[in-house]
């Protein structure tokens, strides 16, 4: 299968970010409840949004390159559409605490819309073989399967190794990654504006909970919204990203077909950037600043943060162990990828018990659970 490295350094390479509202939340004399609402904005602004657009900028560029490389194919060309799927998917990546709200709530329920996984080829190709034109009306009335990230890394990469000849060779394939781009640049577009606090301002909802929020009674309840999601994240990495495809979770051996990021092999990249998104969320948008949840538990007399780093640093070496893809891995890798495991579960302890129970906050249902 051909597969396209790209360095780590690079995908994060166009995200930028202010960090001024994280600066301003170690002020002394800001009542709990006031820096709490602060620390959710700031999460919001400094953190989320950018990367939303980040993430809808580079899909936006997918999309208008694959109108340009399906009247002309070239491997450069190709390749060029992969770093552009990369970029986005690196920032996105980066979000998924805020799995919440418009992401996975209706009427939106965007989520599923823009990632849902593990791939199922088949949905895409009956799209492909359906006999209707193929435009982003069409790939808009599909099913979760055929499109999003999935679907475009699937046609990106394709099945059987040579997606440039499948997409050079087959219009109909072609014209549908134009289409899923196009549907994927839309809709991480429209989490963008549910989120915006000019727009669909979502951020209200969650800044404003106990005094002017539909769907949190109080500033606590949304509070703990947000920190149990962070836990939620490792439990699924560990449960869902790692166990399942080794085959502990459903203790039937490994499954390599249900990684994610099958077709481009960035399975292990999509984890580093999912702990990237918790860590800025943990320790702040800059490090050392006093910001993120750990400046907020360091004024109550709690600092969690060696413990936090140490355990982050550890998986992250096991990480580095775990040659790619992972698809692979669980197979010839198995011992490496259980100690990721394992480490990851130290971390959630830390997040689901140490810090929730210094925060008072009550451990919620993982809406993934079951899955």
């Amino acid at each position: 299968m051909n597969r396209t490295s790209v360095p780590v350094m690079l995908l994060v390479a166009g995200l930028v970010v202010s960090g001024a509202g994280i600066l301003g939340l170690a002020c002394e004399g800001t009542a709990p409840q006031d820096y709490r609402r602060q620390l959710l904005r700031s999460w919001v602004e400094d953190s989320l949004l950018p990367r939303y657009a980040v993430a809808a900028e580079h899909a936006g560029r997918l999309a208008e390159g694959a109108s340009s490389f399906c009247a002309s194919p070239s491997g450069e060309q190709l390749g060029a559409l992969q770093l552009q799927w990369h970029l986005a998917r690196a920032a996105w990546k980066q979000t998924q605490i805020f799995g919440f709200g418009p992401y996975s709530e209706l009427p939106l329920r965007l989520g599923p819309k823009i990632d849902e996984w593990p791939a199922r080829p088949e949905a895409v190709n009956e799209a492909i073989d359906a006999g209707v034109p193929i435009d982003l009306a069409f790939v808009e009335s599909l099913g979760v399967y055929a499109r999003g990230f999935s679907a475009t890394e699937y046609l990106l990469w394709g099945q059987g190794g040579d997606a440039l000849a499948e997409l050079s060779e087959q219009a109909r394939r072609c014209r549908y990654l134009v289409a899923a781009s196009q549907d994927l640049h839309a809709r991480l577009q429209d989490l963008h504006v549910a989120w915006n606090p000019q727009q669909g301002d979502f951020l209200s909802e969650l800044t404003e909970a106990g005094r002017d929020s539909e769907t949190y009674d109080s500033l606590h309840v949304a509070f703990g919204e947000v920190v149990n999601r962070m836990g939620f994240l490792v439990e699924d990495i560990r449960r869902d990203k790692l166990g399942r495809p080794l085959g502990v979770t459903s203790n039937t051996g490994p499954d390599p077909l249900v990684v994610e990021s099958l077709f481009s092999g960035r399975s292990v990249d999509d984890i580093r950037d999912n702990l990237i998104g918790f860590e800025r969320l943990f320790f702040g948008e800059r490090d050392g600043e006093g910001g993120g949840l750990n400046g907020y538990l360091e004024r109550r007399g709690k600092n969690f943060g060696p413990p936090v780093a140490a355990a982050l640093a550890r998986v992250r070496a096991t990480l580095d162990e775990i040659r790619s893809p992972l698809s692979q891995a669980v197979v010839e890798q198995g011992p490496v990828v259980q100690r990721a495991i394992d480490e990851l579960a130290e971390l959630q302890r830390l997040i689901q018990s140490d810090i929730m129970n210094t925060l008072s906050l009550t451990l919620s249902f993982n809406d993934n659970d079951g899955d």
